[in-house]
């Protein structure tokens, strides 16, 4: 498949594994012929999706990542809340606003979301850690790690997740079938281990059970499994 199929999109979010350098390089592996289903179960910062939104006629996007998923849906159905929110935390930003921000508890599904994507931009390297107990572990960063205007990396976004389905679970409760596309992009068990403190043992059994690949490729779906210590013979 050409790289010229791939538009300019961009996540919304700045992940640390992200695959957005070398996309070009996986759209060129994806397989030739029609696909109709697309699905992401370590979705991450999204990438490859967001490139490639428009091939496919379903998609599907998962992570075991709570408050991702849930920024990834805040950012489907209400991107305007999101952005206004996100303004407000940008006028006051400072190293103490950063803490303030960082140590409120909300259940609201858009506070959620502008807090998860404040953090990621002004904490160092954005990189994503939380303790054992659920809290944020990440730490301010002098420097922001998206350059562009957030509100309309936000909007485009939010047009792309439109009739995108997307979940929190594990990968392994994707049902792709013949002619759907799937591609892994897991963690590796270090960065498991360092970004995901809250769960290791999700972590463990996700690694342990990434043999059981071998079933999609039965179905005749087609996967790209780009992760470079699961070097996996099917």
């Amino acid at each position: 498949m050409s790289v010229a199929v791939a538009n300019k999109s961009k996540p919304f979010l700045h992940w640390i594994g992200s695959k957005r350098r070398i996309v070009n390089k996986l759209i060129e592996h994806l397989p030739q012929g029609p696909h109709y289903n697309y699905y992401e179960p370590f979705l991450g910062g999204g990438a490859l999706f967001f490139q490639v939104r428009h091939l496919f006629k379903q998609c599907f996007l998962s992570d075991i990542n709570l408050d991702l998923i849930t920024s990834y849906n805040a950012v489907k159905n209400n991107p305007n809340e999101v952005n206004r929110l996100l303004s407000l935390y940008h006028k006051h930003h400072s190293k103490d606003y950063y803490y303030k921000v960082k140590n409120k508890y909300s259940n609201n599904p858009n506070e959620i979301t502008s807090k998860f994507i404040y953090l990621n931009k002004y904490s160092f390297r954005g990189i994503y850690r939380v303790y054992k107990n659920g809290q944020s572990a990440q730490t301010f960063s002098g420097e922001c790690y998206i350059k562009l205007h957030i509100a309309s990396r936000i909007n485009q976004c939010s047009n792309l997740l439109h009739g995108v389905s997307i979940y929190a679970t594990d990968f392994s409760f994707i049902e792709p079938q013949q002619n759907d596309f799937v591609y892994f992009d897991p963690p590796y068990h270090k960065s498991g281990e360092r970004f995901y403190t809250r769960l290791p043992s999700v972590i463990c059994f996700q690694i342990i059970a990434l043999p059981s690949l071998e079933t999609y490729t039965k179905t005749s779906s087609s996967l790209i499994l780009s992760h470079i210590l699961y070097q996996l013979k099917f």
